[in-house]
């Protein structure tokens, strides 16, 4: 569909993008008085990128967008307010991010989000698409056996969060007090985590079956929100919302069968997720279910809401701090651990953490004992420096239309679709570090499925076949 497109078009597209950049090399190169140009020019080009790309696909939703409004979130809304002052946290000043800092790190962002559009617009026909339109591989056949599998599924998951919950401590302790993340891992305990994202997984795939067969949508909603309050506990409030996020993706590409009341639950959405988000803060910050009690304080949620624009929601202080931490250091190390786990453990090759490293070079701390989300521009950053961002955030934006064509063109079933977006999004504005948590969730989401097909769907018509009379 989308090579239909005239050429010159598609040029034009993709000739933009590529000048802005080009500008980008001229301000890390040293010339800083053209940055205002390069902000300006850049914001525009992603605008009408969007824009463009809306108008084609017919998809307000589409990846592109999902990327490019996170990007405001996450990174023009604290860039713009440095302009204006310099964040009065603590943590900032012992990282030593100044304004010059903070600009260059809103220069860089822009940098990722330009090659995330290049990489879209790329004029080429990748090979993976001609493989997914003739093996079928990733499309579900109408199998009620799949319901069957999901819930077991589901139970499968659900068993090892509780004993990997169990295996720190009691489990109503964990879950009143909400200091599971803060707990330290016990060696051996790892698979029981990987295992409970089966729970993720299975939730995802038994919603996509409700749906496929139109049951409501607050029905539909159910698994998911019982698969992300299970995994609240642990503290990571981006993969409780994983489940949540993929169904209701499925739910928007349904949404006139199914009667979706979209503005309604768009409104509920922008209320409910900054209360949410603040109350998983001070939940896993000691406080336990004692937080759900804040909700209602308004001086709290304000207190809270100046402090996500710099670090919670807002996440420009990662790119500050590679800017500070410098180009290059990790040499590929991030990159070529995780994009190969879990081959990496058994080759025993060298892993550093893009968000660890900062905290140590900016910090002073030794132990890994925490960092942030350095975001897949940081990780490019660190590793390979300023031209690494554009061919890792290129690499990102080809397999992103390489999932999203398969996805609108009926190769790719809603269930995987909105599992791949959905974790690649946590892939660019969390870590590279993510992308073995995705390989885990798809891999048990293709079993589940193809289980339900074959071993759940021939017991059922054995099953049958016995009832019947002679």
């Amino acid at each position: 569909m989308y090579d239909s497109k005239p050429l010159i078009y598609r040029s034009g597209l993709l000739y933009f993008p590529l000048v802005a950049w080009i500008l980008g090399i001229f301000v890390f190169s040293g010339i800083t008085w053209i940055i205002p140009l390069y902000i300006c020019f850049a914001y525009a080009i992603l605008w009408l990128t969007v824009r463009s790309v809306n108008r084609f696909w017919r998809d307000p939703l589409n990846p592109v967008f999902l990327v490019l409004v996170l990007g405001l979130i996450r990174f023009s809304i604290p860039g713009f307010l440095s302009l204006w002052s310099e964040p009065d946290l603590l943590i900032f000043e012992m990282m030593g991010l100044r304004s010059e800092t903070w600009i260059l790190g809103h220069a860089l962002a822009l940098v990722g989000l330009l090659g995330v559009v290049i990489g879209w617009q790329m004029p080429v026909q990748l090979p993976g698409r001609r493989l997914l339109a003739t093996s079928g591989i990733f499309r579900i056949r109408r199998c009620n056996a799949v319901s069957y599998a999901a819930i077991a599924g589901i139970c499968v998951g659900l068993a090892a969060l509780l004993v990997f919950v169990k295996s720190h401590g009691g489990i109503v302790e964990a879950v009143d007090t909400g200091e599971m993340r803060s707990t330290e891992i016990q060696e051996g305990t790892g698979k029981f985590f990987y295992l409970s994202l089966m729970l993720i997984s299975s939730s995802v795939v038994f919603s996509a079956y409700l749906i496929r067969n139109r049951s409501a949508w607050w029905i539909t909603s159910l698994p998911p929100i019982f698969a992300a309050s299970c995994f609240w506990v642990l503290g990571g409030r981006s993969r409780a919302f994983v489940p949540v996020a993929c169904v209701a993706l499925v739910l928007w590409y349904r949404r006139d069968e199914l009667k979706v009341p979209v503005k309604t639950i768009l409104a509920l959405t922008l209320v409910l997720l900054p209360v949410l988000s603040y109350v998983g803060l001070a939940y896993r910050g000691g406080e336990g279910l004692s937080a759900f009690s804040e909700i209602f304080s308004a001086s709290r949620l304000a207190e809270y809401f100046h402090y996500a624009l710099w670090i919670d929601w807002g996440h420009l202080h990662a790119l500050a701090g590679a800017i500070a931490a410098g180009p290059g250091s990790l040499e590929g190390q991030t990159f070529s651990y995780n994009l190969l786990w879990p081959l990496s453990k058994f080759l025993d090759l060298p892993g550093k953490s893009a968000g660890t490293f900062i905290v140590q070079t900016l910090l002073g701390q030794s132990e890994r004992t925490w960092g942030f989300h350095a975001t897949l521009i940081g990780d490019a950053y660190l590793n390979y420096g300023f031209t690494g961002v554009l061919l890792v955030s290129a690499s990102f934006g080809m397999v992103l239309k390489l999932i999203y064509s398969g996805f609108r063109q009926g190769h790719i079933d809603g269930c995987y679709y909105s599992l791949a977006a959905i974790y690649c999004l946590r892939i660019f504005y969390e870590s590279v570090e993510k992308f073995g948590e995705m390989l885990v969730v798809l891999t048990f989401a293709f079993a589940i499925i193809r289980l339900g097909e074959t071993v759940f769907n021939i017991s059922r018509t054995k099953t049958s076949a016995e009832l019947l009379p002679a």
